[in-house]
This record gives structure tokens, C-alpha cells and sequence, in this order.
């Protein structure tokens, strides 16, 4: 019917003026998007130091998916940011292995930067992952070093319960790194990506929710470990 009277008017020389449709604001759909349904921004995988005096958390930026390390102090108050991503790499980019990929997507981690972060016994060294490297930052230093760890993937770093070492898997093989020493030991030989050492198997991970597969014993003298 609209157009039959469009078509009167333009025979009778003259045009109808229909409102245009008013814009459609699409900022909430772009910010909703952008944060994450208002998810980035949020302290996730708090940790209180032994002391009791500081709580560690991650963060990332509202519109930015990259966790930095912050710490809380309980008697101020205050808020600081410890250790970055960029800080690390210096201006590179992040670069994940595809296992780290893999194991990313089994644990629901969607973000980039610090998946995880771990505390040594004392609570004045944290280990981090980035990049497939692992790294030791001094809280009391404030300063951060990459291990001198041999070529191939590594996953599953923590702490001995003496913090004297630090243990990872690397490719199919569990090693533990002598910090004093600064060097690489080898703990498992001979695995295979058809026989691994140490790494917890897909069912494991999917449906058990257990992502490691290799355990220190209490007194740091031996590990257990998956075949």
C-alpha cells in the first residue's frame, strides 16, 4: 500500500517524506565483546604468601586478554604490579607451543601472558611460564631469570617442596633444575610420544581434571612420575 501511494505522489509530481531509521548503538555489543561479557579485569588464582602479609593474584587489562602478576598488601592496602609479559620478553610477541595450546584449552584458560604462577616454600621466589620458558622472579630483587634449560617443549614447571629445584617435563622426559648449581638434571630417559614420562594422558586432563603427571616426595630426594 506504501508504494502504491509513493507511486501516486511522484505521478503527482510531488515526493513523501518518511523519517529515516534513527542509528542502532552497537558500543554495548562492541565493549561486551571486547571485556569478555565483563570478565577481563578480574584478580583471578589469588595466593597468600607465607607470611600472611600479601596476597598474589593475575590480572589483565578490561579490553586486553594478558595476565600480568600484581600483589595486595594487607597492611597498606595497596595494589602494585610485579612482573609483565612485555617485561619478560621485552617487546616480543607471546609465541605458545602447540601443547601449551592444548594444555591451555584443557585447563579453560583463554587468556594470554600468565597462565599460572607458583610460589617457592618461603614465598619470596615465583616461578612463571611464558613463552614455553620458565622463569624465576625474586620478590626481594625484583628482578626476574630465565633458566638455562635445554632446547624442546616444556610444560608442567613447579617448585620441590625445599625449593632447592625446580621440575618440569621436557618433550616426553621429567627433569629437575638445580637452581644452586644452575644447571639441568636429567630425571627420566627414553620417553616417547607413544611412551611419555610425566605427563598426565588426555583423560586425565579432559575428564579428571589432573594436568600433572610426576610428584615430588616431601623431603625433595625423589619424584614419582607417570609412564
Amino acid at each position: 500500500m506504501r508504494h502504491l501511494i509513493t507511486l501516486a505522489l511522484l505521478a503527482a509530481g510531488s515526493a513523501p517524506a518518511f523519517a529515516a531509521d534513527p542509528p542502532i548503538d552497537t558500543s554495548f555489543l562492541r565493549q561486551y565483546a571486547e571485556t569478555r561479557g565483563y570478565m577481563l579485569g578480574r584478580p583471578s588464582k589469588p595466593k597468600i604468601t607465607p607470611d600472611g602479609k600479601t596476597v598474589l593474584f593475575l590480572r589483565s587489562e578490561p579490553t586486553n586478554a594478558k595476565n600480568k602478576l600484581f600483589e595486595f598488601d594487607v597492611t597498606t592496602k595497596e595494589t602494585k604490579e610485579l612482573l609483565s609479559p612485555e617485561t619478560l620478553l621485552k617487546g616480543a610477541e607471546e609465541n605458545l607451543t602447540p601443547e601449551e595450546k592444548a594444555r591451555r584449552e584443557r585447563q579453560r584458560v583463554s587468556v594470554g601472558g600468565f597462565a599460572d604462577y607458583h610460589l617457592d616454600p618461603e614465598g619470596k621466589r615465583i616461578l612463571v611460564m611464558l613463552s614455553g620458558k620458565p622463569y624465576v622472579f625474586d620478590r626481594g630483587t625484583a628482578k626476574a631469570k630465565e633458566l638455562a634449560v635445554g632446547k624442546g617443549t616444556i610444560v608442567d614447571a613447579k617448585w620441590s617442596p625445599d625449593g632447592k629445584y625446580i621440575s618440569y617435563v621436557r618433550d616426553y622426559d621429567v627433569y629437575a633444575y638445580d637452581l644452586a648449581a644452575d644447571k639441568e638434571l636429567a630425571v627420566t630417559t627414553g620417553g616417547t610420544e607413544e611412551k611419555t614420562h610425566g605427563l598426565a594422558e588426555f583423560v586425565a586432563q579432559e575428564e579428571m581434571d589432573r594436568h600433572t603427571g610426576y610428584w615430588w616426595s616431601p623431603d625433595s630426594t625423589r619424584i614419582a612420575f607417570a609412564e
